[in-house]
């Protein structure tokens, strides 16, 4: 409101306003005081702000609140936003939207993975042998030099479901999340080749505390507050104005 306030449009605005709802009661009085003498200016200042008022009649006379686009869209938008406007919502607000909502802010389970992945091959199926071996005897995939290149590297940090699903494949992430920690899986088929999995750690999925996601709760509250107060700003002008 303050960014509004400083807006030379925005006296414009609630002028426009104001005329457009009160024009056909003011006419003749408006018509009158624009025939008078016009008044003195004593300072500088005094003779800017006549000015000022001068030059915003004629634009008032002109019709430039209704004619040109740029202005329309400009009122427009000043009005929105004064629609738009609410107060800041309290930590009590914030923490009773948190509870209400949950399902917005929930974070969910991710998981550290490590990958081997083969290509697929005629040779591909002796190869997972090989290395299913090798895993079991203690050797570490990076050292051991096991499988072939993968664009994703052989760990992923911090994969959701949905993620993991995208980048390698459904029945992959579904084995993946159902697997137990530390062990290495059977080998799944992936989006280009097969992969054997060994998940490292998982984070549970959780609803955060409203001090670690304060911004992110501000953020939706406010947003459905203004969606909120421009309908209802709408409907009240909708009834008052009697034109829709």
């Amino acid at each position: 409101m303050r960014r509004l306030a400083q807006d030379p449009l925005f006296a414009f605005a609630i002028v426009a306003a104001c005329l457009f709802w009160v024009a056909p009661r003011v006419e003749p009085a408006a018509t009158a005081r624009r025939s008078e003498a016009p008044r003195t200016a004593d300072s500088a200042s005094d003779k800017a702000s006549l000015d000022e008022e001068l030059l915003l009649h004629e634009a008032f006379r002109l019709g430039l609140d209704r004619r040109d686009p740029i202005v329309r869209r400009r009122l427009v938008q000043l009005m929105r936003a004064l629609g738009e406007a609410t107060p800041t919502p309290t930590d009590a607000e914030l923490r009773a939207y948190l509870t209400a909502h949950p399902e917005r802010f929930r974070r969910e389970e991710r998981l550290e993975l490590e990958q081997v992945f083969v290509r697929d091959g005629p040779e591909a199926e002796a190869r997972f042998a090989t290395i299913q071996g090798q895993l079991a005897a203690g050797a570490l995939p990076a050292a051991a030099g096991l499988g072939d290149p993968h664009p994703l590297g052989s760990v992923l940090r911090s994969v959701t479901q949905a993620q993991l699903r995208a980048r390698l494949g459904g029945e992959l992430a579904t084995a993946a999340f159902g697997q137990a920690t530390g062990v290495w899986g059977a080998p799944v088929r992936g989006l280009h080749g097969t992969h054997l999995v060994r998940v490292r750690s998982r984070t549970p999925g959780q609803l955060p505390d409203l001090t670690a996601i304060r911004a992110e709760v501000l953020g939706a509250l406010l947003a459905e507050r203004r969606r909120e107060g421009l309908r209802s700003f709408v409907v009240r002008l909708r009834a008052r104005s009697g034109l829709f």
